[in-house]
């Protein structure tokens, strides 16, 4: 539907004055992005006692966004795999590995949803764009991180929210048995949990820190790519573009199909630029997705994490 009033040589032109400076550059920053994401569960990972290296959780951490690419859902779906990783390559208890992998994704749709209140926010009260962006854009993912806040509050005041609600559904279904080794792994995992929560207060600035660079990357990376196609962005253009592709990716549609592409278009045809050039962006953003998704699983597949097994000291 994007792409039906659009003519494919006039986003292709768009592409066609890219040198492999600027294809390095680009790459360079998404390497860099990469080890933003991977630099919070290394930290709760050490905190913990345990030594994986970078590589190895970027390596799983690809590979489960290959899976969270294709779910349906908030840019989730990956996670079990990168547990998996983790018990089976890297001699973790399920607990701890289940602990620190559901931290390191909730603290980062913490930041994520919280920097999409702010970057909408700004947008209503200080730019000419505040027109476009919706009361209900900021407000739903407000009404998420206000729930996702009190769930962790809950748990890090050593509270079983996780497990109390597994056990209201036994008592709605009766023929749901639960294994008392789920249960076991719930309530330990919880534990473990309100442990990696109640580090000192400067270890949470330093995860939320990760995720803020996170996203710092990510504006510089979609600036570059505009840039580079001819469509240079001011700093509240920039924040909207980026702000409408993260909501597309919080739709339920496997790798927000249309709705990122729809966002751009969006965006574009407001600030009277030519919407090919959001369609052009939109084809770089998914040939590097397809490009990373792609290693990350061959590099998963060819058995790479199996040739480390740090050891733990606790």
């Amino acid at each position: 539907f994007a792409f039906r009033d659009i003519p494919l040589r006039n986003y292709l032109m768009a592409l066609e004055s890219w040198s492999n400076k600027e294809i390095l550059l680009l790459a360079i920053v998404n390497v860099l992005i990469i080890i933003a994401m991977c630099m919070r569960l290394w930290m709760i990972l050490k905190r913990c006692g345990v030594d994986v290296s970078i590589c190895h959780l970027a390596a799983y951490r690809i590979a489960s966004n290959a899976i969270s690419y294709i779910t349906p859902g908030p840019h989730v779906g990956g996670e079990p795999f990168q547990i998996f990783g983790l018990i089976r390559n890297h001699r973790l208890t399920s607990e701890l590995a289940f602990a620190s992998v559901i931290t390191d994704r909730v603290v980062e749709l913490v930041a994520n949803l919280t920097l999409i209140c702010f970057g909408s926010m700004y947008l209503m009260l200080f730019s000419s764009l505040g027109t476009t962006i919706s009361f209900q854009v900021m407000v739903a993912p407000l009404l998420v991180l206000i729930a996702i806040c009190v769930l962790f509050k809950m748990v890090a005041d050593g509270r079983r929210p996780l497990y109390v609600f597994l056990r209201q559904i036994q008592k709605w279904c009766r023929h749901c048995v639960i294994k008392s080794s789920w249960a076991t792994i719930l309530i330990t995992g919880e534990m473990r949990t309100r442990e990696i929560l109640n580090h000192p207060q400067p270890i949470l600035w330093l995860y939320f820190g990760c995720a803020l660079m996170q996203w710092v990357l990510m504006c510089t990376e979609i600036w570059i790519i505009y840039v580079m196609i001819g469509v240079p962005l001011q700093p509240s253009e920039l924040i909207a573009a980026v702000l409408f592709a993260r909501v597309a990716f919080l739709l339920p549609l496997p790798g927000a199909l249309g709705a990122l592409e729809a966002s751009q278009m969006m965006i574009l045809a407001y600030l009277q630029m030519p919407p090919s050039a959001g369609l052009a962006a939109c084809v770089i953003m998914r040939a590097r997705d397809l490009i990373v998704v792609g290693l990350g699983v061959s590099l998963v597949s060819l058995g790479w994490g199996s040739k480390l097994r740090p050891k733990i000291t606790v």
